[in-house]
């Protein structure tokens, strides 16, 4: 690959104007179509795999606004809205926020990821997720951005109520 450009340089001015001679320049531009080949499969690979988890995936910048998010995330949770470059506080109600906001400013102090239940809205009923949140570090491990990743456990929590409640029972009646 390489980058081509010229000039053309004239002479006289007016009607007699004609072309005198023309300088070029050529730069190899190989590894550079390279490395901009390898970043769109990255690009791809990422996007591929974010979009098959079964799970909600984001990216967060420093100031919490969400820069990514992936096709469950935005098909299921965000259902149109407008979320980029948005916070939790923009999208959520004031409480489920709340609990986001604070979550990442421990993920952001503690320099390390962060493991715990939250409740999310999902049609309008609150529901219950085991959520990862972690730094996102640049080239030299400082922490530039926030992930998180979540996995909806209603059903399981559900179930584990359900099966308390009938242990409950159990023991009441002997």
């Amino acid at each position: 690959w390489v980058n081509f450009r010229s000039w053309t340089l004239f002479g006289d001015d007016g009607p007699e104007r004609r072309p005198t001679r023309t300088l070029g320049a050529m730069i190899d531009i190989t590894k550079r179509k390279h490395a901009e080949e390898a970043l769109k499969i990255s690009e791809r690979r990422f996007a591929s795999f974010m979009d098959n988890l079964h799970g909600f995936a984001w990216i967060k910048d420093a100031q919490g606004r969400y820069l990514y998010v992936n096709r469950l995330f935005q098909e299921s949770i965000l259902k149109g809205l407008d979320w980029k470059e948005k916070t939790a506080s923009e999208l959520w109600p004031a409480e489920v926020a709340e609990q986001y906001e604070l979550n990442d400013a421990n993920v952001r102090e503690s320099r390390g990821p962060l493991h715990t239940e939250a409740p999310f809205l999902l049609n309008g009923e609150v529901r219950h997720a085991l959520v990862s949140k972690f730094p996102i570090v640049d080239h030299k491990g400082a922490p530039v951005l926030l992930g998180g990743v979540a996995v909806d456990i209603t059903e399981r929590k559900q179930a584990e109520e359900a099966l308390h409640r009938k242990q409950q029972e159990l023991q009441q009646q002997q």
